[in-house]
């Protein structure tokens, strides 16, 4: 699955393009709206995950404008707004659902999977051709119960036949489906995971032409009499295993290590703010600058697990927030909210 990514927090890319490539994801990802409009209209992607403050173009405007060139892949809008009224205008701009900043992993990973089950109803449901079974929620694929290894450029392939299981893809259609637009694989690059594949294939007991070659034309799975009209069949199984959630840690705890220092420094603008209005200099540069500082970590720290940070950094964005010049009453509290948001990270 192609997935197009429109976020200008570079913590909260660094994560996803860790975390959402282990789902077998291949995903492209753009830090402005202008961007977003060129890769969009461009290539062709399976979905689109759309941030709602961008700069140049916001991401109402641009999920106004794929539609109305007639985009019809399902859009997924993230909001660090809670009101309503955001996600009434984003939904109405065109977006099929959103998620609010800070979100659970495993949480946006399973709105990604219900949008692509409206789109193709064989997003969820195992699928099957023959003995062959693979689970997109559990990323396993077995041949006659047997568990294959595969990776993920050979889970990629067989997905995508078996998504298309009667379409005959060239080279380049696969290039397109499984390699971002940043990578430029050569046609033997293909060829290699292919035969590597087929070779897995063919130890767990499946023929040796399962995927074949149409000479001229490219590859696809090979019909079978006995399962002409094979489909997809549902199973149900566990949404998130053992080894799953691991591997979201270890994608949390990574992104964390890369955020760690940007976090100090978006404190370190935070503290500016009550010294600058001792000294009598508080501007409304300075406000927004901290405003913008407490947003970005309300998103981000409930992401990486720090939920109490989240809420601290909340308040204190709902304090630089106002269109009046700030009280010492209002500078004091900013202060007791503002030694706990950094004995909470520290």
């Amino acid at each position: 699955m192609r997935l197009l990514l429109v976020e200008d927090d570079e913590s909260l890319i660094d994560l996803l393009k860790n975390s959402l490539p282990k789902q077998n994801y291949v995903i492209d990802a753009v830090t402005d709206g202008e961007q977003g409009w060129a890769y969009g209209s461009t290539y062709t992607y399976d979905l689109i995950v759309l941030d709602l403050l961008l700069p140049k173009v916001d991401g109402i405007s641009l999920c106004q404008r794929f539609r109305a060139s007639g985009y019809h892949m399902p859009i997924l809008l993230l909001t660090s707004c809670h009101a309503s009224v955001d996600k009434i205008r984003g939904l109405d701009a065109g977006a099929d659902d959103y998620i609010t900043k800070p979100f659970d992993l495993e949480e946006l990973a399973a709105r990604m999977r219900a949008l692509l089950r409206r789109v193709n109803s064989n997003s969820l449901p195992v699928l099957s051709w023959g003995s062959l079974q693979l689970d997109p929620r559990s990323c396993k694929v077995t041949y006659d119960t047997q568990l294959l290894s595969l990776t993920p450029k050979e889970y990629g392939l067989l997905e995508l036949f078996l998504r298309h299981s009667h379409h005959v893809f060239s080279t380049d259609e696969i290039i397109d489906n499984l390699w971002s637009s940043k990578e430029f694989p050569a046609e033997a690059t293909v060829r290699s995971h292919l035969r590597k594949l087929r070779r897995k294939l063919r130890i767990a007991g499946a023929p040796e032409d399962l995927i074949e070659t149409v000479h001229g034309l490219g590859y696809r799975l090979k019909w079978q009499p006995d399962n002409a009209d094979s489909k997809a069949t549902t199973v149900i199984q566990e949404e998130i295993t053992a080894n799953k959630h691991s591997k979201h840690l270890k994608a949390i705890a990574a992104a964390w290590e890369k955020y760690r220092e940007k976090s100090r420094n978006q404190l370190a603008i935070l503290e500016q703010v009550p010294r600058v209005f001792s000294e009598g200099s508080l501007s409304f540069y300075h406000q927004e600058q901290g405003r913008l500082a407490a947003h970005s970590l309300a998103g981000n720290l409930g992401i990486f697990g720090f939920s109490e940070g989240s809420r601290l950094a909340r308040e204190l964005e709902g304090i630089l927030q106002g269109d009046t010049d700030l009280g010492a009453e209002q500078i004091f509290h900013f202060q007791v909210l503002l030694t706990a948001l950094r004995d909470e990270l520290t």
